[in-house]
């Protein structure tokens, strides 16, 4: 044993075989250098910026009370959770499914590169323009009216409960079929042959 009270200057390499067990602070000036495992078993502080060049493993929970930086990707193989508001300034790129139990709020524009597939009922407090085609597999109900400024090809059977207005002309390539009273209020021009099988009251 080696027991030294008073301070211990070493201008020199100091090398250990055995254990070395130290029951004070150690306080290094220079840079610290170790070839093997550093174990701690209790908490550690650092004061300053830690740089790890190679992989890192944590064996428990990170926690980080201040701000985190990330310069590069960020890999997670399990689930994240994020309890708090999520900002992303840049692309947002994911691979496999994403899952959000509150509220996505955007405030730019949003673009899709593939299919938009929503569950449960979608409120649009704004227009919504489609460039392209646009298909109902099902029932399509309004309670407003409609501007339609390009064509509309309905393939299959169309019923309006209510009134229908043409403010310009209307040409029909087949029979038109009326089942109830049909009023006209201007003239009705006829270039073909027309067929009553009824009478006609004048």
């Amino acid at each position: 044993t080696l027991d030294v009270t008073g301070a211990t200057s070493l201008k020199s390499t100091l090398a250990v075989v055995g254990a070395s067990s130290l029951a004070s602070t150690v306080e290094v000036s220079g840079a610290t250098t170790l070839k093997s495992t550093l174990d701690v078993s209790g908490a550690s502080s650092l004061a300053a910026t830690l740089v790890v060049d190679g992989a890192t493993g944590l064996g428990s929970t990170l926690s980080v009370t201040g701000h985190t930086a990330l310069l590069s990707s960020a890999h997670v193989t399990g689930a994240l959770r994020v309890a708090g508001n999520t900002y992303a300034d840049a692309s947002f790129t994911g691979t496999g499914h994403a899952r959000l139990q509150s509220t996505l709020a955007v405030v730019g524009a949003t673009d899709l590169h593939s299919t938009l597939r929503v569950h449960g009922t979608t409120n649009l407090e704004s227009e919504l323009t489609v460039d392209g085609e646009t298909l109902l597999r099902s029932a399509l109900t309004s309670l407003g009216p409609h501007h339609i400024s390009h064509r509309v090809t309905v393939v299959n059977e169309t019923e309006l409960q209510d009134e229908l207005t043409v403010h310009g002309s209307t040409m029909l390539k087949s029979t038109l079929a009326v089942d109830g009273a049909t009023s006209l209020k201007s003239s009705a021009t006829v270039d073909g042959a027309t067929t009553l099988q009824s009478t006609l009251d004048v």
